[in-house]
C-alpha cells in the first residue's frame, strides 16, 4: 500500500463489506470488525492492533480523528480492489542502487541514520519506485518511507 488515499479507501472498503453483503446495516454491527477498534481505545483488541496509523490520518487529534473516521467509513463508494495493476517503475533496482550509492556518497554521509528525508525525496521523485522498494535499497523502515514520501504525493 502506497499512498495515505489508497490505505484509507482500503479500511473503508474492508468495514462496510458486511454492509454491502447486507449482514449489518452499519459497519458498527458487525462483531468481527475492527472497526470498534478505532473508536473505543478500551476495546480488547486496540491493543492488538495498530488504530493510530490509521486515525492519524485524519487527524493528529484524536477526538477529531474519530469523528472523521466514522464520516469516512459510512461515506457511499464505489471502491473496488480486484485487479489492481501495480504501477511500472520507471528505473530497474540495480540502477536504482547505483544512484542511490552516488546521491550518499555525493552527501558525504556515512551513516545511514543521518540520510536527510530530502535525498529520500529526491530518490522517489527520481525513481518513481515503490515506498517497499526504496525501503529495501535504504535500507530505512518502511512506515518512516512512507511519513517522509506521504509529503510530496
Amino acid at each position: 500500500m502506497e499512498d495515505d488515499n489508497y490505505v484509507l479507501s482500503l479500511v473503508r472498503y474492508i468495514h462496510q463489506n458486511p454492509v454491502k453483503a447486507g449482514i449489518v446495516k452499519s459497519p458498527s454491527d458487525y462483531k468481527w470488525s475492527s472497526y470498534n477498534c478505532y473508536l473505543d481505545k478500551d476495546n480488547y483488541f486496540t491493543t492488538i492492533l495498530q488504530t493510530d496509523l490509521i486515525l492519524e490520518l485524519f487527524s493528529k487529534n484524536r477526538d477529531i480523528a474519530k469523528k472523521e473516521f466514522i464520516k469516512y467509513m459510512n461515506e457511499l463508494n464505489k471502491d473496488e480492489f480486484i485487479d489492481i495493476i501495480e504501477k511500472e517503475e520507471s528505473i530497474d533496482e540495480e540502477e536504482a542502487k547505483r544512484l542511490f550509492k552516488t546521491l550518499v556518497i555525493e552527501r558525504k554521509i556515512d551513516n545511514r541514520m543521518q540520510i536527510p528525508d530530502e535525498l529520500i525525496k529526491e530518490f522517489k521523485l527520481t525513481t518513481r519506485l515503490s515506498n517497499r522498494k526504496i525501503a529495501e535499497i535504504t535500507k530505512i523502515n518502511k512506515e518512516k518511507i512512507n511519513k517522509i514520501i506521504r509529503h510530496i504525493q
